[in-house]
């Protein structure tokens, strides 16, 4: 078994002038699909997320943890 853990923090101006505020919460989605734990925070001007899965190792190849924006 192993523990995937990923954090992922972006400036929410950013995201405004690239004109996808809305990203984080569809990538969170789609991690969420995935059965994978999300926790989303926010810290100052900055939106992100931590997300978690254990993976058995035998099967790592049989999932498909693709995600499509």
């Amino acid at each position: 078994m192993a523990e995937l853990v990923m954090n992922l923090l972006v400036n929410k101006d950013m995201l405004t002038m690239i004109g996808m505020p809305d990203l984080m919460k569809q990538i969170t989605e789609q991690f969420q699909d995935k059965s994978m734990e999300v926790k989303p925070f926010e810290q100052g001007g900055q939106v992100g997320f931590t997300v978690s899965r254990t993976i058995n190792l035998c099967d790592i190849f049989h999932h498909n943890l693709k995600i499509h924006i």
